[in-house]
């Protein structure tokens, strides 16, 4: 990370800035907030990148609609200020958050929102990733009702899911854990749901991976929940794809050696 930080971003940071130009066309505003979007999992340590995130994220955590932290990347912001290097402060920040996502305000749009449900899953704390989680299980005495809305229930897997491969272990365990009783309990929600649950929470880049999810979804689960038998090949699939792509990096001879990466460095400074 500190190689693509160094090398590939701090020249395209510099270049796009953090401030919306009025000239700016659609693809430039996407490009600003791509690139801010791979300085938040590059480089969110960076002191200048942090102190700049923390700048517009405590302006938006006084007005929500702050002209200082656009949507093009709001989230990429809340990922920076959650991964402070300090555990204690970014458990702040994620309290915060969570109590922003759980009471949200009339000033909160639905883009908002969304941004919290993504931000939050790429907390560094594994403890907090389950905290987060957990909050997608019925409590009470109505199955369809979770701090967390029913209708929400992907995104934080997907969060979690897709933070790093720690963030995917945890968020496939857990759904080994509680997917009966997601299932026994909710029996009524919407199919997408359930596909999206298994396609954002099963699928990893191991062999390994791929046989466990195949060894879970008995033929038992599967009758239970036909709506996802297509959705669980899928997951095994790309898995299987992902374990390919890794093994074929790792076995690469080109990327064993030392020119490759001085070639991609004189590249980048030729920009």
């Amino acid at each position: 990370r500190s190689f693509v930080a160094s090398i590939l971003l701090k020249q395209p940071l510099q270049a796009c800035g953090w401030e919306h130009r009025a000239g700016d066309s659609d693809l430039g505003r996407q490009l600003r907030g791509q690139v801010i979007g791979l300085a938040a999992f590059f480089c969110p340590a960076d002191p200048s990148v942090r102190d700049e995130a923390t700048r517009r994220f405590e302006a938006w955590m006084s007005d929500h609609s702050t002209d200082l932290l656009p949507a093009d990347y709001l989230t990429a912001v809340l990922e920076i200020v959650l991964c402070d290097p300090e555990p204690a402060a970014s458990e702040r920040t994620f309290d915060r958050l969570l109590a922003l996502l759980l009471r949200p305000p009339a000033g909160l749009d639905v883009a908002g929102r969304a941004s919290l449900q993504r931000a939050l899953g790429s907390v560094p704390d594994l403890r907090l990733k389950r905290k987060y989680l957990d909050l997608l299980l019925p409590e009470g005495d109505d199955p369809m009702a979770s701090p967390i809305k029913l209708q929400d229930i992907v995104s934080p897997l997907a969060a979690v899911a897709d933070s790093g491969k720690a963030g995917n272990d945890l968020c496939w365990a857990w759904l080994l854990s509680n997917w009966d009783t997601l299932w026994d309990k909710r029996q009524a929600w919407q199919s997408s749901l359930l596909r999206g649950c298994v396609s954002s929470g099963c699928t990893g880049s191991t062999s390994e991976r791929a046989a466990e999810i195949l060894t879970f979804f008995t033929q038992e689960r599967r009758r239970k929940s036909p709506q996802i038998e297509r959705t669980i090949k899928q997951a095994v699939e790309q898995t299987r794809l992902g374990a390919a792509f890794v093994e074929r990096v790792r076995a690469s001879e080109e990327l064993k050696r030392p020119d490759f990466w001085e070639r991609i460095n004189v590249a980048s400074k030729g920009q």
